[in-house]
């Protein structure tokens, strides 16, 4: 009976951070037309689309009468728990404005984002992740999500992926906690040695036992686990070390970041 209880809990604890990151509710219409001046020349695109009845199929989208689909070679219609519609400035320092279908499945989000210029319309990038930001670099898009650490939880974070060709790659090296983020310090429960690198073979100094520290930045890690922490601590030492090395259970954890 407890299991099932912590398992309901940890369910509904994932689907407000979903709902958190991806903006789910945020009261955009649903179907109709929608005004906007995409390509920045001073006269709105008219953008229509129709869901289906159940809002679980985007049946058709058009931009000035020219459909989406057609023109980015989709073969069959998005379709997913939720679909909203919206337009999205990806980078404030060109002229563009990007038309943004957001389509939600179980957990998982999708953004599929196109561009209208000249009359023609490509598709920029697809994003399957977290909730998009504005930004001024060109061919980027940042977008905040969460990323799991290893042995110290779950933490809101800012990704940034490089565009091109339709393609969004991530090029993000080192991710830093975000502002949001109600806790990033910590308390080792035994002595550690902290690391000038992540070769981990020059010592930058010792994590004491019992002491504070806090996570400043660590590395993307595979399967969406990272495991490489840049760490400071009470007294001031800084350097690395590898969560996965030493077991889960080094960290006393009072507060998890987010979820766990």
């Amino acid at each position: 009976m407890k299991k099932a209880i912590r398992m309901s809990l940890a369910a509904l604890l994932f689907t407000f951070l979903i709902t958190a990151l991806t903006g789910f509710g945020e009261g955009r219409a649903s179907a109709g037309t929608l005004p906007e001046d995409l390509d920045g020349d001073g006269n709105d695109e008219t953008v229509v689309w129709e869901l289906s009845e159940d809002g679980e199929t985007l049946e058709s989208l058009t931009i000035n009468g020219k459909d989406v689909y057609a023109a980015t070679k989709v073969k069959e219609p998005f379709t997913g728990f939720y679909i909203d519609v919206f337009t999205f400035d990806t980078n404030t320092k060109d002229s563009f404005k990007e038309l943004v279908v957001r389509v939600g499945i179980e957990e998982l989000v999708e953004y599929y984002i196109y561009r209208y210029d000249k009359g023609s319309i490509s598709k920029y990038a697809v994003i399957e992740e977290g909730s998009l930001l504005e930004q001024k670099t060109k061919n980027r898009i940042k977008v905040r999500t969460y990323r799991s650490v290893r042995g110290l939880g779950n933490f809101y974070v800012t990704a940034e992926y490089k565009v091109k060709s339709g393609k969004a790659t991530l090029v993000t090296k080192t991710y830093k906690p975000d502002k949001t983020n109600e806790k990033v310090s910590f308390k080792s429960t035994k002595k550690l040695t902290l690391y000038t690198d992540t070769d981990y073979t020059e010592e930058a100094g010792i994590l004491k036992k019992n002491e504070k520290f806090t996570l400043v930045k660590f590395e993307p890690g595979e399967e969406g686990f990272c495991s490489n922490v840049y760490v400071k601590t009470k007294s001031g030492v800084k350097g690395w070390i590898n969560t996965e090395s030493f077991g889960y259970s080094t960290f006393f954890i009072k507060n998890p970041p987010v979820w766990e």
